[in-house]
């Protein structure tokens, strides 16, 4: 069987679906993520390789021949071809699938330092709120304590009212022997003091006493 084959327009019809299958693929995943998301950065980079395949494939020269080859080799070679540029595409793909999992990786370690972030900043929230219901229960005790001191004091007053004795603590008998034994300490305390500030020598051993020397004779003397 001899058939006319041109291999550059069988390669052309194959990265034409392979760069439609990507493209659809892109626009299917910008329906559901922003264009800043890693698979559909993933899809980019299909598109991209598949392209730079078909502009590779525009710039080699192919050359059309008549041969007499079974068609069975033909289709084995053309299957070839497909699968070496739709190897070149899994390539790109599988790069961008690395990169994909690295950053989603460093956004999993990121996401974890924050969750640890939140829990610390939930704690302080929580302590910071037992200390505010701490206060406001201890300035509530202390201000039923201020009351109840003053509506014990107001008790107090209007219970036990001043009020002027009839009578005198003490009777007047009482008075008198106050002011007796008043009288007489007081008597008894100017008697010595007298005694005590008087110069005079009043017997012979207070003489010898302080002066030192013997006395002979002693004479009282005679009051008036």
């Amino acid at each position: 069987t001899r058939e006319n084959i041109n291999a550059s327009d069988i390669l052309q019809q194959q990265l034409a679906s392979a760069l439609l299958a990507a493209q659809t693929k892109r626009t299917q995943l910008l329906l559901k993520y922003d264009p800043s998301y890693p698979l559909v950065k993933e899809a980019d980079q299909e598109v991209a390789a598949v392209q730079a395949a078909i502009a590779e494939a525009k710039h080699t020269n192919f050359v059309n021949k008549e041969t007499d080859r079974d068609p069975t080799y033909e289709l084995l070679r053309e299957d070839f071809v497909k699968t070496k540029s739709d190897l070149a595409a899994h390539k790109a793909s599988l790069e961008a699938t690395r990169r994909s999992v690295a950053e989603l990786q460093a956004e999993m370690v990121q996401l974890g330092n924050q969750s640890l972030e939140v829990a610390d900043l939930q704690r302080d929230v929580k302590a910071n709120e037992q200390n505010y219901l701490l206060y406001l229960s201890k300035q509530e005790q202390e201000r039923t304590s201020d009351a109840l001191d003053r509506t014990l004091i107001e008790n107090v007053a209007i219970a036990v009212p001043p009020s002027t004795p009839v009578l005198p603590v003490h009777g007047p008998i009482y008075a008198v022997a106050l002011a007796f034994v008043i009288a007489l300490v007081l008597s008894v305390a100017i008697t010595y003091s007298a005694d005590y500030m008087d110069p005079s020598f009043h017997s012979p051993s207070q003489v010898r006493d302080t002066l030192g020397i013997p006395v002979v004779v002693s004479i009282g003397r005679r009051s008036a």
